[in-house]
Order: structure tokens, then C-alpha cells, then sequence
């Protein structure tokens, strides 16, 4: 099964979300709706899976430089090759594409904090 336990949820509940807004007279209405159906495998739904995965990581080559010099481009390249390489040597099912989006940090610890103050603060609002 391409989907795991933990995603059917999730993955219902968004059906039930965009079942409630389709257009009766939308050419494609009917087979979408037969798609979404609970009944219905999600391996029938999903021929392919894509998904985004966002690394963010304290990186040194940013926290070593504090200009965009040659020497920078170099080691950057090279930190975010390795890491990449990592994901690449895993064998995944061919139907199972991943988009890596790597975010090299001076301190993902400052980042996590600041992004909870403003959730606090917007949380009080």
C-alpha cells in the first residue's frame, strides 16, 4: 500500500474537506467523487505520491562566513551535496518522488524560538 496507517486520516478528513466544495456540474465531478469515496483505496487514488520535505539544520558553513565569497559558494555546495546525498542513496519505491528543501541556519535553535514567541503572541491576539 503506498499510503501508511498514520496518513489515511489525514488524508480522509482532506477529502471530506474538498468533497463538500465541488461543482455538481463540473465535467469530472463524478469521477472525483467516486475517487474520494471512503470506500474507495487510496492506491486507487494515488498513482504517484509526491512530497516536499523541508530540512532546516545549523549549518557551518553559514555560521563561518558573512559574505557570499567564493570560498562560501564552494563549502555551501559542498555541505548541501552531502546531505543530499544522504536522501539520494535510499531506495525508494518508484512511485514515491521527494522534493528536498534544504534551509542552512546560523542557529535553527534561535529560529525555533522566535517562531514560538510570535505563535504566543499571535495566539493572545
Amino acid at each position: 500500500m503506498l499510503c501508511t496507517l498514520w496518513h489515511l486520516d489525514y488524508l480522509r478528513t482532506e477529502f471530506a474537506l474538498i468533497t463538500n466544495k465541488m461543482d455538481e456540474k463540473w465535467p469530472h465531478y463524478d469521477k472525483l467523487k467516486r475517487l474520494l469515496h471512503p470506500n474507495t483505496s487510496l492506491d486507487d487514488v494515488f498513482v504517484r505520491t509526491c512530497i516536499p520535505v523541508l530540512i532546516t539544520y545549523d549549518s557551518k558553513t553559514v555560521t563561518n562566513f558573512s559574505s557570499k565569497t567564493s570560498e562560501y559558494i564552494t563549502e555551501f555546495e559542498k555541505e548541501v551535496r552531502h546531505f543530499y546525498s544522504i536522501f539520494n542513496n535510499k531506495s525508494l519505491p518508484s512511485t514515491l518522488r521527494i522534493h528536498i528543501f534544504f534551509v542552512p541556519l546560523k542557529s535553527k535553535k534561535d529560529l525555533v524560538a522566535e517562531l514560538h514567541k510570535r505563535l504566543e503572541a499571535c495566539q493572545s491576539i
